[in-house]
């Protein structure tokens, strides 16, 4: 990755709230060309309030510790071939490679843990450490070319010190949030929990169990108003529109503002009140805040702010009986299946409605063919005297095709087949 001499993108993610604090959108916004500052919204969706900080515990909690582990080790290796021209940027590629794992496990982590500055300080750390120097001027001897080599190669190793800071306090933090999840907000753990409210189980966890819990966490939220708009899928924006506004920006003027008094007291006969109001009269508003993930430190405030949501409007997960993973009810607390895509393409939710309407037909099948032969036994209770054990031995063979059936073991067709025999 490395020696292709090309960064990563760029990447933000912006979480969106609405007014009521239940629903939140996530859109993912790629940088478009290497030291561009245009970005294309590549990503967007709708979710349940929490929703997307469950799946981003799932899947770190699941590979994050083993990719620390190996970033250590590298980084270990690193510091021990200090200077060495050959070996240390074939280590740097490794830890190169386990950042972009990382990056690539949840679009979180790609918008929190920006690689372009360490990337630009590797980079001029390769260009310097080159001896003899070919780029040697009149004006830069060989002991400029060492510091700068040494400067750059402290930059990279303090860069990599942070981020794999941040990487193990994730590592055990996320966990600590998993089992605030459970003991929180599960409604399938114990009765004597299920009694207590969210936020009571929440005060619970925090006094015998983590006692940082929803403690003063740093959340930089926006606020705005503005028109309400569709999906941004596919648009360009400038990196200023999706990043946190700075300090510098409060002191900001419009230059298209008008004189409110001016309007309003008549002085400028052409601008007239009424006018002002017509043209907003018809237009759709929302009041949003938004959480923009461009440091470290915002994947807590991410996660902090989705728990806090969550216990304070006194909702609960539940298990998916398809695929096992926690979920955020959508439209009914009582939901059973969640809304994550699967390989084949489909909706846990889908694959439920496709079980209940192969089920319907399973058992219509084998009606119809429990009629069939109940009919035959009937007819040949006269004339054969095995008939009645007969028709006990196909029902017995006919609800174990039937269950095989329901297990997704036999398509309809082939229990359709079996079942006349």
């Amino acid at each position: 990755m490395v020696n292709n001499g090309v960064c990563p993108p760029d990447i933000y993610v912006k979480l969106t709230f609405g007014s009521s604090m239940t629903r939140e959108c996530m859109s993912v916004y790629r940088q478009k060309a290497t030291d561009s500052d245009e970005f294309i919204c590549v990503h967007y969706d709708e979710t349940p309030i929490g929703q997307h900080m469950i799946d981003f515990l799932i899947v770190s909690n699941a590979c994050l510790p083993s990719l620390v582990s190996k970033m250590k080790h590298d980084l270990r290796l690193i510091q021990a071939q200090n200077f060495d021209h050959h070996l240390v940027p074939v280590y740097l590629e490794n830890t190169f490679g386990l950042y972009n794992d990382v990056r690539n496990l949840h679009s979180w982590w790609a918008s929190s843990m920006p690689l372009n500055q360490l990337w630009n300080d590797f980079n001029n750390y390769r260009f310097y450490s080159q001896h003899p120097s070919p780029y040697l001027i009149e004006t830069y001897d060989e002991v400029d070319r060492l510091m700068d080599e040494e400067y750059y190669w402290g930059a990279v190793c303090d860069q990599l010190q942070d981020y794999i800071k941040w990487f193990e306090f994730y590592s055990s933090k996320l966990s600590a949030l998993s089992d605030a999840l459970v003991c929180c907000l599960d409604a399938s753990q114990p009765e004597c929990f299920t009694h207590l409210s969210n936020i009571q189980r929440a005060f619970l966890f925090r006094s015998f169990f983590d006692d940082q819990f929803l403690n003063r966490s740093p959340i930089n939220l926006l606020y705005n108003l503005h028109e309400t708009y569709a999906s941004p899928l596919g648009k360009t924006v400038h990196r200023s529109r999706i990043q946190r506004p700075e300090n510098s920006n409060f002191f900001a003027s419009g230059s298209g503002n008008m004189d409110f008094k001016s309007v309003i007291e008549g002085h400028d006969p052409s601008i007239q009140p009424e006018n002002l109001v017509k043209l907003i009269r018809d237009k759709k508003l929302e009041f949003t805040r938004e959480l923009i993930l461009q440091e470290p430190g915002d994947i807590y405030a991410a996660c902090s702010l989705s728990m806090y949501l969550l216990i304070d409007n006194d909702l609960r997960i539940r298990r998916c009986k398809n695929c096992g993973n926690y979920f955020v009810p959508l439209n009914r607390s009582d939901e059973q299946y969640c809304c994550r895509v699967q390989p084949n393409g489909k909706m846990c939710r889908e694959l439920d409605y496709e079980v209940k309407i192969n089920a319907d037909e399973l058992l219509t099948i084998y009606r119809t063919a429990y009629k069939t032969h109940n009919a035959r036994k009937r007819r040949n209770l006269s004339n054969k005297t095995n008939a009645e054990t007969e028709f006990r031995e196909w029902v017995t063979f006919a609800k174990r095709l039937l269950e095989r059936a329901k297990a997704g073991e036999l398509s309809v067709q082939e229990f359709q087949e079996l079942i006349k025999k």
